[in-house]
């Protein structure tokens, strides 16, 4: 009986070793934890009495309510809410300016992190243990469904929640949340479909300078000279914004490298690089530089980007007194889009305007397509500053053709086609030889081998573009060595 009840959580189990079947004892646990659920730890033993020893041991730590460290560590993360660990990392390290040069990203996502806080409540009052991943997905799925949410919005804000979860487990909070960075992680979102960039023909662009020529003063040498050092060299938006006339050397029109500095506190990927100015480039720039004047020339001074001056007044505030701001650019640039009237058709079937961003995505592809002078790729990334080569995927469209470039092409082959087609039919007018469609031969071989078809096929040589030998006008159909061949008279 004593050996019946302790079989009660000990199972017999058989295992393969070096080819023999060895008889094994498995122990299996089970308790429920305080939040209901059932845990489970089991352990295989090669004899029975190491087995009822360690199942009484563990039978006295389950009387306890643990087992393992399993159950220690759940218990201090019941203890624990989510919004307390979001609101430790944003207190530690919102204000550290080195986490922010760290990951450039880091301070839009305080703002993602602060509104993640004030819309999920329900989930950021509940414990780390208790979040389960529905309560994730069904979160997600109303921002998606319910809010309207765009997917690339739900995916921003799902990798900042992530983010929050891994600086937890740094100094000097260390908190476990391995698990619940595992939830969030196997949360099933909708794969963000990538927008079609639209590569610009050269009417286009030249629609875009047209659009740039009825801007006044300063605006058309300022607006000319940013298309064209953008479309150049490949640069951001925000790298534009940031240069200063310090970056640029050759302007002083005496001999020596023309080129572009882009530090690392203006690049995005905090990686500096130095880039060659076209010709082109070089003299929008330098039609722009003698438009300013003197006060804007100064090396410090922003080249595309916003200037600022303290106004004489009690407070000091300042004043933009030349320049772009982030909020100026995009207005000005949605305005030069109507007046240039460059459409991009969406999935949908509607139209958009043509953005700044897809200069970029235009300037990787003029790179690679270029007749005999194209960069290597190596050579584009470095222009571009991509840090990994995926990236140039996603930015060089040389092997997409133009709609136009397609439909001649196919106009090309087509019109050749006719040519040929007329010129034969010409020749075998001339020569008095009418060409009706062909018969294949297995046509024929099966029109002989029908019951009760005819014994003999004739055929003249001017019914078809068969390969007629001289003699061969008329003859019957016999089969040679596997073929149908016709028999000579």
């Amino acid at each position: 009986m004593a050996q019946r009840q302790d079989l009660r959580n000990i199972r017999k189990r058989y295992v393969l070793r070096n080819g023999k079947r060895v008889e094994v004892f498995q122990v299996r646990i089970r308790r429920c934890d305080d939040a209901g659920k059932l845990q489970t730890l089991t352990r295989t033993f090669d004899k029975l009495d190491d087995a009822i020893v360690w199942r009484n041991a563990m039978l006295s730590k389950v009387a306890l309510g643990e087992i393992g460290d399993k159950l220690d560590r759940r218990r201090v993360q019941r203890e624990i809410k989510l919004r307390e660990v979001l609101n430790k990392v944003l207190e530690f390290y919102g204000t550290n300016l080195w986490h922010s040069n760290e990951r450039r990203s880091w301070p839009n996502e305080i703002k993602i992190l602060l509104g993640f806080m004030s819309k999920a409540h329900d989930l950021c009052n509940k414990s780390l243990a208790d979040i389960t991943q529905q309560d994730v997905q069904q979160y997600f799925e109303r921002r998606l469904y319910e809010s309207r949410k765009s997917t690339e919005t739900v995916r921003r804000e799902k990798t900042a929640v992530r983010y929050a979860l891994r600086l937890a487990k740094r100094y000097p909070f260390k908190y476990d949340t391995d698990e619940l960075l595992h939830t969030f992680h196997v949360t099933d979102l909708p794969k963000v479909v990538p927008p079609d960039r639209h590569i610009l023909t050269p009417d286009e662009w030249h629609r875009i300078y047209d659009a740039i020529e009825k801007r006044r003063g300063k605006q058309e040498q300022l607006w000319r000279s940013l298309v064209t050092v953008a479309k150049d060299t490949g640069l951001r938006r925000g790298e534009l914004l940031k240069l200063e006339w310090r970056d640029i050397k050759g302007l002083d029109l005496e001999i020596g490298m023309d080129t572009l500095n882009v530090r690392s506190e203006v690049s995005k990927t905090n990686k500096p690089r130095l880039l060659p100015l076209t010709g082109t480039a070089r003299g929008t720039l330098i039609r722009y530089w003698t438009t300013l004047p003197d006060e804007y020339k100064t090396p410090t001074s922003k080249v595309f980007g916003a200037n600022e001056r303290v106004v004489n007044t009690f407070f000091g505030h300042k004043e933009r007194v030349w320049g772009l701001t982030t909020s100026a650019f995009e207005q000005a640039w949605s305005r030069l889009m109507e007046d240039a009237n460059i459409k991009v058709p969406k999935r949908g079937g509607s139209f958009r305007n043509f953005t700044f961003h897809e200069i970029r995505h235009n300037a990787e592809t003029n790179f690679r397509r270029r007749k005999g002078y194209g960069l290597s790729g190596e050579e584009a990334d470095y222009m571009m500053g991509h840090v990994t080569k995926g990236m140039r995927a996603l930015y060089d469209h040389s092997n997409t053709a133009f709609p136009e470039e397609i439909v001649e092409a196919i106009r090309a082959k087509l019109d050749a086609a006719d040519d040929a087609f007329s010129n034969e039919e010409w020749a075998r007018h001339e020569r008095g030889i009418y060409s009706p469609p062909v018969m294949p031969v297995e046509e024929i071989a099966d029109i002989r081998r029908r019951p009760g078809g005819p014994t003999e096929h004739k055929q003249r040589p001017t019914s078809g573009l068969w390969p007629w030998e001289d003699g061969a006008w008329y003859g019957e159909w016999e089969e040679k060595h596997g073929k149908v061949v016709q028999k000579r008279r």
